[in-house]
Order: structure tokens, then sequence, then C-alpha cells
């Protein structure tokens, strides 16, 4: 028989908020028999929150993956970790839930294909589950605006929100690999989704334009003076703007008291001179059929937005995730759909993904190997893009 169990590997905010509290709410709480971190503050408060008696903790991934009940790890550690960890549950036999982005570099994208034969990989991109882009998926494949010819994207991230990846792990790119890794993957990922083929090239350009290291004041908030004259200023006793936190202790026992383990810093100063990574990035895109992407990110936005036009032979579709609204332009008529607001984090997108996971609901939307593949690539070869200044091919996996 399978192994039902499931171990979870990363008890940060993304597998805490976004995996443990999702699989608690749909009833999975005594499948999650195993959790890991290196950081016994965030390994106890996850446990805690899980409040099942049953659930093993474990400070080495290899000792988690060598429990014989858990058939299903979930991998929620800093982007730059996925590729090992990802490698280490294959050959444990365990089928992989890993967060997006697949990996950083091209090169780890390439060693977990060459890995993953025979083994169950799914990237948790919890975008394609946004009822929104659901919608434009099936406007898509019911053939309403023809073969896709351009597409024209724009993440608008708002500035309490880009901000605050500025004072975490993503700030180096040694970490996440730059914001057009771990942020914009997910758009990268829906448009491969919608178009139905993966990209054959790609350009990009990229600054920093906004978190510049003239504006620095301090090391981190906490150690700062200049705090209570500066917008960006958190303390990591209350609610962080721009994130959402599943209780009023979440940010002190995760990163307060796991500070006093491992020395890791979520308030750093945004503007910090050793950040290297862009606020600001343009980027074009090739794909085999003829369609060009534009795609433009930057994190430091009035409002928070993502925004798609897909421009057809047939017609025209144009949709926001702030509005929640799409609208079908054809011969002249402009359709307007309004899509329901869902409830829960990410717009109720990561309750669909984890239902999807583990309860066989909406399985098909689910991002194979493959998907993860292409969008991490395209992530990866668009910063080799960056360096280079030119057009680079993406290749197969």
């Amino acid at each position: 028989m399978t192994a039902t169990g499931i171990g979870l590997i990363g008890c940060g905010h993304r597998g805490i908020a976004g995996f443990l509290d999702t699989l608690v709410e749909l009833g999975h709480r005594e499948r999650v028999v195993g959790l890991c971190d290196g950081n016994p503050a965030r390994l106890s408060y996850a446990r805690d929150r899980l409040a099942n008696a049953e659930t093993r903790v474990y400070a080495d991934h290899h000792d988690l993956l060598a429990q014989s009940d858990i058939g299903t790890v979930i991998i929620a550690t800093p982007d730059h970790s996925h590729a090992a960890l990802v490698i280490d549950a294959f050959a444990a036999g365990k089928r992989v839930v890993c967060e997006k982005p697949l990996a950083t570099r091209l090169v780890d994208c390439q060693s977990i294909m060459r890995h993953s034969a025979g083994h169950n990989l799914h990237v948790a991109f919890n975008f394609r589950y946004n009822p929104v882009c659901r919608m434009v998926k099936d406007l898509l494949v019911a053939g309403t605006i023809g073969p896709v010819l351009q597409v024209v994207a724009e993440d608008i991230v708002g500035w309490e929100h880009g901000s605050d990846y500025f004072r975490r792990w993503h700030r180096l790119a040694r970490n996440s690999g730059s914001l057009l890794v771990h942020k914009s993957v997910h758009a990268f990922d829906v448009i491969n989704w919608w178009l139905d083929e993966p990209p054959s090239a790609v350009y990009a350009s990229a600054a920093t334009l906004f978190y510049t290291p003239d504006l620095q004041r301090g090391e981190r908030c906490t150690t700062c003076s200049a705090t209570a004259d500066c917008r960006f200023a958190i303390d990591l006793t209350a609610p962080v703007p721009g994130q959402v936190a599943p209780s009023e202790e979440f940010y002190s026992r995760l990163y307060v008291d796991g500070f006093k383990h491992d020395g890791y810093s979520r308030d750093t100063c945004v503007f910090h001179a050793n950040n290297d990574v862009p606020d600001t990035y343009n980027v074009s895109i090739r794909y085999p059929s003829g369609c060009r992407v534009s795609y433009a990110a930057m994190f430091y936005g009035s409002y928070e937005d993502r925004r798609f036009s897909l421009q057809g032979t047939k017609g025209r579709i144009e949709m926001s995730r702030h509005d929640n609204r799409i609208r079908v332009y054809r011969d002249g008529d402009c359709e307007i759909i309004d899509v329901s607001a869902e409830s829960g984090t990410h717009g109720g997108a990561d309750r669909r993904l984890v239902r999807a996971l583990f309860d066989s609901s909406e399985a098909d939307r689910l991002p194979t190997a493959e998907a993860g593949y292409w969008s991490a690539a395209l992530s990866a070869v668009a910063n080799d893009s960056i360096a280079a200044s030119r057009e680079l091919p993406i290749p197969a996996p």
C-alpha cells in the first residue's frame, strides 16, 4: 500500500500559512506526520499550530525522508535549496510537492529533470487556481478568441507587499535567483499554461530604481534609530503590512524567537547596500507558434494588480486580478465577466491547489515537472539575458 502520510520540509511563512494551515482546514491534520526545519523556534511553532500529538519533528530532512509512513513530501524552503531537496526526496521514493520555483538556476532545473523519470513531482503554482486565471483558460480552450498572437502582462506589486521582499532572504540573488525567478515565475507559468506551449527564447532587462542604497539608514528595523519617520519600518511583534499572518504571534514566534537560533533577520532595511536583486523588470518572450509576450514587473506600485491582455485572431481577452474582472472583445462588442472572489489566502487559490494535490479534484490543472521546468528555465535564462544584454534560447530539459 502507498503511504498516505505527509511530511513538510520548511516551516516558514509559506510552509505554515500556505500548506500546513490549508491542510488542517481541509481535514488532513492527522495525515501530517512529519515536520522538518533547521530552526527549532519555527519547528516548535509549526507543531503547536498543527496541534497533532502524533506529528514527529526533525531538524535534518534526511531523517524525515527515512520515514516509511510518509508518502508525500512538501518542500517549502528558500528557493535555492529546492533542487537538492527534490532529488533527495526522489531517492527516498517520495511523491514530491515543491513550492515554486522548481529551482533558481538552469543547471539545477536540468538536474531535477534528469532525476525525475519514474517519480511523481508537482510544482505548487497556486496562480493556476485563481478563479480569474481559470476562467481565462476555459475561454481559451473554448476557442473564444482563436489562436493567441500576443500577450501583454504586467505585475504591479504594491510598495507594502513589494518592499517586504527586500527585507527577507529574497533580497539576495544567491537565495532567490532574483524576483524574476521567485515572483515572476507565477506569471510565466500561467502564460505557458494558457498558450499550451513552452517558450523558445527570451530577452530581458532589469534595474534597481526605487530601493536604492543611498536611502539606507540602518541595518534592520529592530536596531535602527530612524523607524519613527520611515514608512517602510516594521515591528515583528505585530502584523507586517502587505502580508497575511494566520495569528498575532506569527512573526514573533517565527522570526523574533527564530533569530536567536540562526541570526536570520526578517526586518533588514529595504534599502540595504548588499541587496542585489533589481526591483524593475522588462521581458520579451518568443514562442514556437510565433506568439510574442511582453512582460513587465515592478515592486513599488501605488496599488496591487496582475494584468494580462491576450490578443487572438478572433478577439481579445483582458483580465485584472485586482478587479476580478475579464473583458472579452469580439467584433466590436465587449462582454464583461465578473468573477466571484473567494475567501482564503491568494484569493482562495491555496485551498484549491491543496485540494487538487490531496483530494484529487481539479487535478488536471496541477503543474507537472515539465511545467515547473519551463517556467523556472524561462526565469533563469531571462537572468542570463540581463547579464548578456541579448536574446537567449531556452533549452529543452
